[in-house]
């Protein structure tokens, strides 16, 4: 289910992150402070650099750097309680790794803890639940990968769960809300992009569809989540090949997405992101030209809209044909609109004004590719997805 707002979130630029532009770095919060390190400029510059960001004074320190001095990319970062732990990645000449560091804050130091309990790999993705990690899917040297592994730091031990029931790929997007892991999007062997979602329940050690992310299929997408809700966006998409910058927010109790203020600056992919208290931060990454990284900063304050949304009728209210369109898309509402037509980046294309519930718009002039609707009607907005051929 699907609900479009915008103009209530608030995105603010912060310091830029450490010293180096770069993508496919890892990131972490732990204690009230954001940390970020490692990821490439390009294929052969690899950084172990490790930075700690503090939300008070809005700088960046650098900490001890990562144990590895050739670099990782492409590796997953998440914490749990007082610390925070780096596995997997990519080192030089796709050299992948198992591998699994411990950072403590407090003495700023490393310590390695029990491989990864699955086949060596880069592009995997991660969640936490309570006091334990879920860590799975990705690239290995086997191709994608579909398991998924527990890691309990307690007893430093990893155990093999239910593999990810939408099958293998790499590069996918994860949460966790409560006692849930959220898993989506990503791509596979033949670059084809997803946007399913699925939920992960440890107790019963089972996944469970939910509702499709409703923007266009991507991978290397931002997640993270903020109180009962999670939030996703920026990545990549393929056929053709975009660079996006949209921003989603999900809410399980009624199983919808929210579509929210796209991120600000230069469209980006690969980027970190990470929420502290009532606060999400997304940060530097890649452009659509492979050779442009950035190290910018943002700071995101959730639509409070979000907080009471419980019901999405008002889509059920609108239809759009043909679907694909060719020359012209008619749109049918339960009263006079506003429509507003935008690309995958959320950039507004078209604006109409309608005056009766049926009004047929030309797109004859529009490229190619996918397009979103949004209607804007005294009932609330509406937002659905079009193919233009």
């Amino acid at each position: 289910m699907l609900i479009s707002l915008s103009g209530f979130a608030q995105w603010i630029q912060k310091a830029n992150v450490g010293v180096n532009y770069r993508g496919g770095a890892i990131s972490f919060s732990v204690n009230g402070k954001g940390y970020v390190g490692a990821g490439n400029y390009n294929s052969t510059n690899l950084f172990y650099d490790f930075w700690e960001y503090d939300t008070l004074l809005n700088t960046w320190t650098q900490k001890a750097n990562l144990p590895y001095p050739s670099g990782r990319t492409e590796a997953v970062g998440f914490s749990i309680g007082n610390k925070g732990y780096l596995c997997t990645g990519e080192g030089p000449i796709m050299n992948y790794n198992n591998d699994l560091w411990e950072f403590d804050p407090s003495s700023n130091t490393w310590t390695q803890k029990a491989n990864f309990g699955g086949a060596a790999r880069m592009e995997a993705v991660a969640f936490v639940i309570g006091s334990k990690a879920y860590v799975g899917l990705g690239t290995s040297q086997a191709g994608h990968e579909k398991d998924f592994w527990e890691y309990d730091p307690l007893i430093d031990t990893w155990t093999q769960i239910a593999d990810f029931a939408g099958g293998s790929r790499a590069r996918p997007c994860a949460f966790s809300i409560g006692s849930y892991g959220y898993v989506g999007l990503g791509f596979d062997t033949s670059s084809t992009n997803y946007y399913d979602f699925w939920k992960y329940d440890p107790s019963t050690n089972s996944w469970t569809s939910i509702a499709n992310f409703p923007g266009v299929e991507t991978t290397d997408v931002v997640g993270f989540s903020i109180g009962n809700y999670g939030f996703i966006g920026t990545g990549e998409s393929y056929s053709p090949f975009i660079v996006k910058k949209d921003f989603w927010g999900y809410n399980p109790a009624t199983d919808f997405w929210v579509q929210l203020d796209s991120v600000p600056g230069i469209s980006e992919t690969r980027r970190i992101g990470f929420s502290i208290g009532n606060y999400g931060y997304i940060g530097t990454g890649q452009g659509s030209n492979y050779n442009n990284f950035y190290n910018d900063f943002w700071k995101y304050t959730p639509d409070t809209l979000l907080l009471s949304m419980t019901d999405n009728k008002i889509n059920s209210y609108i239809s759009i044909f043909p679907n694909p369109a060719t020359n012209n898309l008619t749109i049918e509402t339960p009263e006079k609109a506003t429509i507003e037509i935008l690309n995958v980046e959320g950039q507004i294309i078209k604006t109409i004004n309608t005056a009766d519930k049926q009004t047929t718009i030309d797109v004859a002039d529009l490229s190619s590719g996918i397009y979103i609707i949004k209607a804007k009607t005294e009932r609330g907005v509406a937002v659905k997805k079009f193919i233009k051929e």
